[in-house]
């Protein structure tokens, strides 16, 4: 899922929202911009918790965001990219499998990509339904990617934790900031960070205009049941234990 995503999930979670559980629920994703993979960030939920309860307790609500976002334990990437019941995969590729051809001919991305990147169109459909149903969300999000003392704290526990170097983490964290939104989100200032993150991921130009359209599109095929999808995820939360 995309950041203002796992923010919204996790005040669902939480009942409440506060710096340390925003960058913690999105941190996993700082992986585009640091030498950590996704398998480390996406696993390392429980090793990390029950590190921070012993070394670093003061910044917990940071390692419980990170907790409920990845594939293991299963928080809500493992039921949004790998396992849904009644799926194939997960819920957004369930919903992306019809749009693969689509996303393939109208935006220029490569076949080999469809359906990774169809299934984040879905995504960022997602994103423009919590975008246009809670504001407030996306300036939260900002504003907890300018705390930068925090930023510096949990870096350095982060860096401990890895064993490397607490600026690759930092920076990572700064990197990841300018995909963010200012404003509260549109199909088109969507599209405009994706071709940022096609751009520099896989050196691939996308049609931000055929973009822009499909991500409407998506906005609206998950109307229904992306409601579900959370109900579902708050039902088979991980244990915080």
């Amino acid at each position: 899922m995309f950041p203002l995503t796992h923010v919204y999930i996790c005040q669902k979670v939480f009942n409440h929202l506060n710096n340390q559980l925003i960058l913690g629920s999105t941190f996993p994703d700082t992986v585009i911009e640091n030498p950590l993979d996704y398998h480390q960030t996406h696993t390392m939920g429980r090793s990390f918790l029950n590190y921070v309860e012993k070394h670093d307790p003061s910044i917990k609500d940071f390692a419980l965001g990170v907790l409920i976002h990845g594939i293991e334990p299963r928080g809500v990437d493992y039921y949004c990219d790998e396992r849904y019941p009644g799926c194939e995969r997960g819920f957004c590729f369930k919903k992306a499998k019809p749009l693969i051809k689509e996303v393939v001919e109208r935006c220029l991305i490569p076949e080999e990509y469809g359906w990774w990147k169809a299934h984040n169109f879905v995504e960022m459909g997602i994103e423009l339904k919590i975008s246009d149903e809670n504001h407030q969300l996306v300036k939260m999000l900002r504003d907890a990617y300018r705390d930068f003392p925090l930023i510096r704290h949990v870096s350095k526990t982060l860096g401990n934790f890895f064993e490397m170097d607490e600026e690759d983490i930092y920076r990572g964290f700064v990197k990841f900031s300018r995909y963010l939104g200012e404003t509260p989100l549109t199909a088109q200032s969507l599209a405009e960070k994706f071709e940022q993150q096609m751009d520099s991921r896989h050196k691939v130009c996308i049609d931000k205009q055929a973009s822009a359209k499909l991500i409407q599109k998506c906005r609206d095929a998950i109307e229904g049941d992306f409601g579900e999808f959370v109900r579902y995820f708050l039902n088979n939360l991980p244990n915080f234990e």
